[in-house]
């Protein structure tokens, strides 16, 4: 009897620590990909550097304010 138990005690013990690797490694893949798409939303979504140069009559998409000329160059590869 005392054999059944322990060995009970051991598949438990098993069970419970491979549930709790499991979840470990599913929090770090979701942690990844939060970081990630924050990492995305801080780049924004054009795929373009934009500079506002001078003092004009143009409106400068980053600010508002109006600037001579908007230099735009694709960030992608």
């Amino acid at each position: 009897m005392k054999k059944v138990f322990l060995l009970l005690l051991a598949l438990a013990i098993l069970i419970g620590g491979h549930s709790f690797l499991r979840q470990t490694e599913e929090e770090s893949v979701s942690t990844d990909l939060l970081f990630d798409n924050v990492e995305a939303l801080a780049g924004g979504e054009s795929g373009v550097d934009i500079v506002c140069n001078n003092t004009g009559c143009v409106v400068c998409p980053l600010n508002g304010e109006k600037v001579g000329w908007v230099i735009e160059r694709s960030i992608h590869k």
